[in-house]
């Protein structure tokens, strides 16, 4: 299945401009029911799908030194330690809420400030979907792939 959506119109610091940015809501599933919505961008330059550590306590991670800890490279060079996690996902077309998709990815949660976004990468989402972006027209489109490992919604 393949959905279209807008980008979104992000100032940005340097030279006070304003970019077209692939930003959607995704939602994280608590195991004990409910859902966290979150704005994420989508970075195809990313390896990981990252999110801030406070995160996890609100998809039910009560401990995150049981996880296994990973480096991230960042765009300035530098590394930084996260913690690497499973989380239930889900996104929603925006024009009719009963299609999308569920899935389970990797996630890294780590001291990091994405502003009020977080960061869908390679591993958790790209991995799963075909992304295309169209600045022109200010749209972009997701479709599931052959590695697609959840539930497709079609109503």
């Amino acid at each position: 299945m393949r959905m279209l959506f807008k980008t979104r119109q992000i100032p940005v610091r340097r030279n006070q401009k304003i970019v077209a940015w692939p930003a959607i809501e995704l939602a994280f599933h608590r195991p004990t029911g409910g859902l966290i919505r979150k704005d994420v961008f989508i970075d195809t330059g990313s390896v990981d799908s990252l999110f801030p550590l406070t995160l996890a306590s609100q998809i039910g991670i009560d401990d995150v030194s049981t996880l296994d800890r990973v480096s991230i490279e960042t765009g300035s060079g530098h590394s930084i330690l996260g913690h690497l996690a499973e989380a239930q996902m889900s996104i929603r077309s925006p024009f009719n809420s009963r299609c999308g998709w569920n899935w389970t990815g990797e996630i890294v949660l780590a001291n990091v400030s994405t502003s009020l976004f977080g960061v869908l990468g390679h591993f958790g989402f790209l991995e799963f979907f075909q992304f295309e972006l169209d600045v022109a027209s200010r749209q972009f489109s997701i479709e599931d792939n052959s590695h697609f490992p959840g539930e497709v919604l079609t109503f």
